[in-house]
């Protein structure tokens, strides 16, 4: 058992399935699937350091799925709540979709180098434009904030190894579920 990697997360999925609820209740359904993939992924990272280390496939499929679709379907969200891009529910749930089509090719029959992050960076890139767009608000500051946390826990942090005796992997999820919190609470801002 990896306790301190149980608690991270745990933390991440608690936040990630409260930026879900809002978000669905301020009526966007697609973006609360995204946070539902990545709260769906810490869970599953719960019961890998915990009690069942053979769900590792699953957790890295649903951690593949969270990056490669929830944070693209995360960006078009946001692009579609601050731009009023018309688009309809059903329109963003298609193209989660199709990520989600491309992100399973890439993961079982043919990767794509530096396919995974290319399109997390194009999610969160449009989140941040989105922020920028709502830069007179709270809502825009977070959602800013939100997406350079996301950056920096991926490209700076990442999960493994130690950096000062802590495990990357524990400060990553800490980063995330902040992220998740200020993006979550961002759309959730722009929504109501």
């Amino acid at each position: 058992m990896q306790l301190s990697t149980v608690l991270s997360d745990g933390v991440l999925a608690v936040v990630s399935f409260w930026a879900a609820w809002i978000v669905y209740n301020a009526g966007l359904r697609p973006g609360a699937i995204a946070f539902l993939l990545t709260g769906a992924a810490a869970f599953a990272g719960v019961l890998r350091f915990s009690v069942f280390p053979g769900i590792v496939p699953v957790h890295s499929t649903l951690s593949a799925m969270a990056g490669q679709v929830g944070i693209p379907l995360l960006g078009l969200s946001f692009a579609h709540a601050v731009f009023r891009v018309p688009v309809t529910t059903l329109q963003l749930e298609a193209a989660g979709v199709a990520l989600l089509a491309v992100c399973l090719v890439n993961r079982f029959v043919f990767p794509i180098p530096f396919y995974a992050t290319v399109i997390g960076g194009i999610g969160a890139l449009i989140i941040i434009v989105a922020g920028v767009r709502s830069m007179v608000s709270v809502a825009g500051v977070l959602a800013i904030g939100g997406a350079i946390v996301l950056i920096v826990a991926g490209l700076a942090i990442g999960s493994s190894g130690e950096i000062w005796k802590l495990r990357r992997v524990d400060l990553y999820h800490y980063a995330l579920a902040i992220s998740m919190w200020m993006m979550g609470t961002a759309l959730r801002k722009i929504l109501v």
